[in-house]
């Protein structure tokens, strides 16, 4: 009979040992991570469109028509749209995307950078504020 009872207190013991490791699988051990704080990003700089003085550029051939562009909604009721334009380089014309940028505290309105033909030639005239 010490035998059997060897034998069952030995089942027993195992199967409560079994029981018990198989309540650990079920507990986190690990709790879920605690929110933290984020510093926000510093507000933006403030730029505004300045063109630095270059020298001419006439050319024999038209421009190509403007390009469609899609124009994202407006950022602020402070920002203009400035239009993409065509500029010729090395004998080629490259397409500038057009983008938001703020108004100038002391300017109205944005005149956009355009080609005017002056019978020699197409000039370019650069975007500038007015």
């Amino acid at each position: 009979m010490t035998t059997r009872l060897m034998i069952l207190s030995g089942v027993l013991s195992a199967g409560g040992a079994l029981l018990l490791m198989s309540g650990c699988g079920d507990r986190d051990d690990n709790p879920p991570p605690q929110p933290t704080y984020v510093e926000p990003a510093p507000a933006p700089t403030v730029t505004y469109e300045q063109q630095e003085p270059q020298a001419e550029v006439i050319v024999t051939e038209a421009p190509p028509p403007p390009r469609y562009e899609y124009i994202p909604p407006q950022p602020s009721p402070y920002h203009v749209w400035i239009g993409g334009h065509w500029y010729h380089r090395d004998g080629a014309w490259y397409w500038a995307n057009g983008h938001w940028a703020q108004r100038p505290p002391d300017r109205t309105h944005w005149v956009p950078a355009h080609w005017m033909n002056n019978g020699y030639g197409w000039r370019y005239v650069p975007g500038h504020w007015r």
